[in-house]
């Protein structure tokens, strides 16, 4: 994973696509979203050194011509020798704060249990603890929206006790 890299393109643009960054696990979706004044948001499942797969983000405030270095979303130390398929989901609300979810495998009492965790970020430069997000079984695949209130909407599919449904929940923001 360490040779996958993350381009940039914009459709009818005559410049070539732009390398990111490297080391992104190829798997799983790329999120983006767009602020204001031409800001554009990436959030991404990085390869760190030691195989750990957390979630990365960087930021441009020239509508992608350039970006800041990558930071650490969470240090969650999802070690994995292998692509989870599980990338996040990412939105920017009113107040022009970036709100990313994504799932991770976490430890509790003893055994491996995936989950699914919220962090914020007011400057695109660090990021709130992340919040764990009450689940029913196993957590996959957010998708993440902002309400016409400003609410955060989040649905994704979970799995347990033989069964598979789709789930949401609403927060605010």
């Amino acid at each position: 994973a360490q040779q996958s890299d993350l381009y940039l393109d914009t459709l009818g643009d005559t410049a070539p696509p732009r390398a990111v960054t490297s080391g992104v696990c190829y798997c799983c979706k790329t999120a983006i979203a767009f602020g204001t004044n031409g800001a554009m948001y990436l959030a991404w499942r990085h390869v760190y050194p030691g195989n750990f797969r957390d979630i990365a983000f960087t930021a441009s405030a020239d509508g992608g011509r350039t970006f800041a270095a990558p930071v650490r979303v969470s240090q969650d130390n999802w070690m994995l020798a292998g692509c989870p398929d599980d990338g996040p989901a990412m939105q920017v609300d009113g107040r022009g704060r970036v709100h990313i979810v994504w799932p991770a495998v976490v430890t509790e009492r003893g055994s491996p249990v995936k989950a699914l965790f919220h962090a914020m970020s007011a400057d695109g430069r660090s990021f709130s603890p992340r919040v764990r997000i009450p689940t029913q079984g196993q957590a996959n695949h957010p998708q993440l929206a902002i309400g016409a209130d400003g609410s955060l909407r989040l649905a994704w599919d979970e799995s347990g006790d033989g069964s598979r449904r789709i789930v949401q929940a609403r927060g605010v923001t």
